[in-house]
């Protein structure tokens, strides 16, 4: 099953821990806000950020919710995107709501530029069953997936 088929509930629990930081994410979709608390080592956020229209994701940059966002777009039809995104700092872990776009590459459906802040762009590509296979920015670094295996 592609990612297409994974849907946004109403609930985002995220917990992190790494060798310089821990972090945690519990945050839920209410009405048209994103609501929930960030704890990190220096303490407790308490985050309100508005939702957008298609209530669209992105916390602590995981490529994983680069991949919903363009399931989403892929499962419209549509061949270009623009629209507000909750997105969650992993450095500052702040919450704001940033617009965001998102075309085909050359009129393909597996090549992607996605452009998660003004002045930043990544090249995202796709396999058929539509993971994603290959990102890369405009800063030179590239993300590949090794294997698609799948357990279930």
């Amino acid at each position: 099953m592609g990612l297409a088929g994974i849907r946004w509930r109403r609930r985002l629990i995220l917990n992190i821990a790494s060798i310089a930081s821990r972090f945690h994410i519990r945050a839920e979709a209410v009405e048209d806000n994103l609501r929930g608390r960030i704890s990190g080592l220096a303490g407790r956020n308490e985050i309100v950020v508005k939702l957008g229209r298609f209530r669209e994701v992105d916390a602590a940059g995981f490529l994983i919710f680069r991949a919903l966002i363009i399931g989403h777009i892929r499962l419209r039809g549509d061949e270009h995107w623009t629209g507000r995104v909750a997105v969650i700092d992993p450095n500052t872990l702040a919450a704001a709501s940033v617009k965001q776009n998102c075309a085909q590459r050359n009129s393909s459906e597996r090549s992607w530029i996605y452009e998660p802040r003004m002045g930043d762009t990544e090249h995202i590509e796709l396999d058929e069953a539509g993971r994603i296979i290959r990102r890369r920015d405009n800063r030179g670094v590239t993300a590949e997936l090794m294997t698609a295996d799948t357990c279930c």
